[in-house]
Protein backbone atom coordinates (compact mmCIF):
# COMPACT_ATOMS: atom_id res chain seq x y z
CA UNK A 1 0.00 0.00 0.00
CA UNK A 2 1.44 3.39 -0.48
CA UNK A 3 0.21 6.96 -0.65
CA UNK A 4 0.07 8.93 -4.39
CA UNK A 5 -0.58 12.34 -4.70
CA UNK A 6 -4.18 12.82 -6.60
CA UNK A 7 -4.87 16.40 -6.58
CA UNK A 8 -3.69 20.15 -7.81
CA UNK A 9 -2.90 23.02 -6.05
CA UNK A 10 -5.20 25.25 -7.97
CA UNK A 11 -6.26 27.72 -4.90
CA UNK A 12 -9.91 26.93 -4.50
CA UNK A 13 -11.58 25.66 -1.20
CA UNK A 14 -12.08 22.28 -2.60
CA UNK A 15 -8.71 21.66 -3.76
CA UNK A 16 -7.00 22.80 -0.22
CA UNK A 17 -9.53 20.49 1.54
CA UNK A 18 -8.31 17.44 -0.71
CA UNK A 19 -4.60 18.36 0.03
CA UNK A 20 -5.55 18.51 3.38
CA UNK A 21 -6.87 15.05 3.14
CA UNK A 22 -4.14 13.43 0.92
CA UNK A 23 -1.73 14.88 3.62
CA UNK A 24 -3.51 12.96 6.41
CA UNK A 25 -3.70 9.70 4.66
CA UNK A 26 0.33 10.21 3.53
CA UNK A 27 1.42 6.69 5.10
CA UNK A 28 4.72 7.08 7.35
CA UNK A 29 7.36 4.60 7.90
CA UNK A 30 6.66 3.03 11.31
CA UNK A 31 9.52 3.41 13.84
CA UNK A 32 10.91 0.24 15.21
CA UNK A 33 11.53 1.27 18.58
CA UNK A 34 8.13 2.94 19.03
CA UNK A 35 6.41 -0.11 17.64
CA UNK A 36 8.46 -2.77 20.08
CA UNK A 37 7.89 -1.43 23.12
CA UNK A 38 4.29 -0.60 22.61
CA UNK A 39 3.46 -3.81 21.31
CA UNK A 40 5.84 -6.30 23.74
CA UNK A 41 3.25 -6.39 26.71
CA UNK A 42 0.34 -7.58 24.24
CA UNK A 43 2.72 -10.03 22.79
CA UNK A 44 3.38 -11.59 26.28
CA UNK A 45 -0.60 -11.39 27.34
CA UNK A 46 -1.19 -13.10 23.71
CA UNK A 47 1.34 -15.51 24.36
CA UNK A 48 0.68 -16.62 27.61
CA UNK A 49 -3.25 -16.19 26.16
CA UNK A 50 -2.64 -18.89 23.33
CA UNK A 51 -1.08 -21.29 26.36
CA UNK A 52 2.50 -20.64 24.74
CA UNK A 53 2.45 -21.73 21.30
CA UNK A 54 5.37 -21.35 19.19
CA UNK A 55 6.48 -17.65 17.35
CA UNK A 56 4.78 -18.93 14.06
CA UNK A 57 1.06 -19.10 15.52
CA UNK A 58 2.22 -15.94 17.75
CA UNK A 59 3.01 -14.07 14.45
CA UNK A 60 -0.66 -15.22 12.69
CA UNK A 61 -2.42 -14.76 15.83
CA UNK A 62 -1.17 -10.99 16.01
CA UNK A 63 -1.75 -10.26 12.51
CA UNK A 64 -5.16 -11.64 12.74
CA UNK A 65 -5.43 -9.12 15.61
CA UNK A 66 -3.89 -5.97 12.89
CA UNK A 67 -1.19 -5.72 15.41
CA UNK A 68 1.97 -4.20 13.32
CA UNK A 69 4.43 -6.67 14.80
CA UNK A 70 7.44 -8.57 13.37
CA UNK A 71 8.43 -11.86 13.30
CA UNK A 72 11.77 -10.96 15.27
CA UNK A 73 9.19 -9.68 17.95
CA UNK A 74 7.30 -13.16 18.36
CA UNK A 75 10.54 -15.17 18.65
CA UNK A 76 12.17 -12.18 20.86
CA UNK A 77 8.72 -12.91 23.53
CA UNK A 78 8.76 -16.38 23.10
CA UNK A 79 12.25 -16.49 24.07
CA UNK A 80 12.01 -14.31 27.15
CA UNK A 81 9.08 -16.26 28.20
CA UNK A 82 10.60 -18.13 31.46
CA UNK A 83 8.18 -21.04 30.81
CA UNK A 84 8.92 -21.78 27.43
CA UNK A 85 12.65 -21.79 27.97
CA UNK A 86 12.36 -24.37 30.71
CA UNK A 87 10.16 -26.56 28.36
CA UNK A 88 12.77 -26.13 25.47
CA UNK A 89 15.35 -26.77 27.61
CA UNK A 90 14.71 -30.70 27.79
CA UNK A 91 14.99 -31.69 24.18
CA UNK A 92 12.66 -34.40 23.34
CA UNK A 93 15.34 -36.73 21.51
CA UNK A 94 17.52 -36.69 24.53
CA UNK A 95 15.05 -38.02 26.46
CA UNK A 96 14.84 -41.98 27.03
CA UNK A 97 12.46 -43.63 24.77
CA UNK A 98 9.04 -44.59 26.05
CA UNK A 99 8.97 -47.31 28.75
CA UNK A 100 6.62 -48.85 26.02
CA UNK A 101 9.51 -48.89 23.11
CA UNK A 102 12.08 -50.37 25.36
CA UNK A 103 13.82 -53.37 24.28
CA UNK A 104 11.25 -53.58 21.51
CA UNK A 105 11.95 -54.46 17.81
CA UNK A 106 9.70 -53.50 14.83
CA UNK A 107 6.07 -55.33 15.40
CA UNK A 108 6.98 -57.01 18.93
CA UNK A 109 3.77 -54.49 20.06
CA UNK A 110 0.98 -52.45 18.91
CA UNK A 111 -1.51 -50.34 20.30
CA UNK A 112 -5.31 -50.67 19.65
CA UNK A 113 -8.14 -48.28 20.85
CA UNK A 114 -11.24 -47.38 19.63
CA UNK A 115 -12.03 -43.44 19.15
CA UNK A 116 -16.20 -42.02 18.72
CA UNK A 117 -18.91 -41.85 18.34
CA UNK A 118 -18.34 -39.72 15.40
CA UNK A 119 -20.95 -38.19 13.03
CA UNK A 120 -22.35 -41.74 11.34
CA UNK A 121 -20.62 -41.46 8.20
CA UNK A 122 -21.18 -44.35 5.63
CA UNK A 123 -23.34 -46.00 8.77
CA UNK A 124 -20.29 -46.18 11.03
CA UNK A 125 -19.68 -44.13 14.25
CA UNK A 126 -16.37 -45.64 15.68
CA UNK A 127 -12.96 -46.04 14.33
CA UNK A 128 -10.43 -48.49 15.94
CA UNK A 129 -7.15 -47.31 15.22
CA UNK A 130 -3.47 -49.75 15.59
CA UNK A 131 -0.39 -48.12 15.96
CA UNK A 132 3.22 -50.02 15.89
CA UNK A 133 4.75 -48.54 18.92
CA UNK A 134 8.35 -48.26 17.01
CA UNK A 135 7.64 -47.33 14.03
CA UNK A 136 4.16 -45.35 14.64
CA UNK A 137 2.31 -47.37 11.20
CA UNK A 138 -1.45 -46.56 11.97
CA UNK A 139 -4.26 -48.67 10.59
CA UNK A 140 -7.83 -48.16 11.36
CA UNK A 141 -10.79 -49.72 10.25
CA UNK A 142 -14.40 -47.86 10.59
CA UNK A 143 -17.44 -49.71 12.23
CA UNK A 144 -20.97 -49.40 12.77
CA UNK A 145 -20.33 -50.38 17.25
CA UNK A 146 -16.90 -51.22 18.69
CA UNK A 147 -17.35 -54.87 19.88
CA UNK A 148 -15.31 -57.90 20.50
CA UNK A 149 -15.87 -59.30 17.36
CA UNK A 150 -15.08 -55.96 14.96
CA UNK A 151 -12.31 -56.15 16.90
CA UNK A 152 -11.52 -59.90 15.34
CA UNK A 153 -12.47 -58.52 12.24
CA UNK A 154 -9.52 -55.49 11.94
CA UNK A 155 -6.89 -57.51 13.56
CA UNK A 156 -7.31 -60.17 11.44
CA UNK A 157 -6.95 -58.13 8.11
CA UNK A 158 -4.58 -55.52 9.43
CA UNK A 159 -2.85 -59.11 10.24
CA UNK A 160 -3.05 -60.86 7.02
CA UNK A 161 -1.27 -58.02 5.35
CA UNK A 162 1.55 -56.94 8.32
CA UNK A 163 3.37 -59.20 10.75
CA UNK A 164 1.85 -60.34 13.23
CA UNK A 165 2.37 -58.20 17.09
CA UNK A 166 4.33 -60.36 19.92
CA UNK A 167 2.04 -58.26 21.96
CA UNK A 168 -1.18 -55.89 21.69
CA UNK A 169 -2.00 -53.42 24.01
CA UNK A 170 -5.11 -51.79 25.21
CA UNK A 171 -7.23 -50.29 27.54
CA UNK A 172 -9.84 -52.80 29.55
CA UNK A 173 -12.48 -51.88 27.76
CA UNK A 174 -15.69 -54.44 26.76
CA UNK A 175 -14.72 -54.63 22.68
CA UNK A 176 -11.63 -56.10 23.17
CA UNK A 177 -11.65 -57.91 27.01
CA UNK A 178 -14.46 -59.75 25.30
CA UNK A 179 -13.97 -63.45 24.98
CA UNK A 180 -13.59 -63.26 21.12
CA UNK A 181 -10.84 -61.15 21.29
CA UNK A 182 -9.22 -62.92 24.18
CA UNK A 183 -9.68 -66.14 22.23
CA UNK A 184 -8.24 -64.74 19.21
CA UNK A 185 -4.89 -63.57 20.96
CA UNK A 186 -4.15 -66.74 22.48
CA UNK A 187 -5.05 -69.27 19.40
CA UNK A 188 -2.82 -66.31 17.37
CA UNK A 189 -0.08 -66.76 20.22
CA UNK A 190 -0.13 -63.05 20.64
CA UNK A 191 -0.27 -61.79 24.53
CA UNK A 192 -2.91 -59.16 24.99
CA UNK A 193 -2.32 -56.55 27.83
Amino acid sequence: VGWVASHQTDGNPAGECNNRADDLARLSPLKKEVITEEWEPLLEWLHVKRQHTGAKDLYKEAHARGWPVTREMCKTCISACEQCRKRLERHPLKDDPLHLRKGKGMWDACQVDYIGPFKKSGGKHFVLVGVEIVSGLVQADAFKRATGDNTVKALQDWFGTFPKPQEIQSDNGSHFSARVVQDWARDEGVKWT
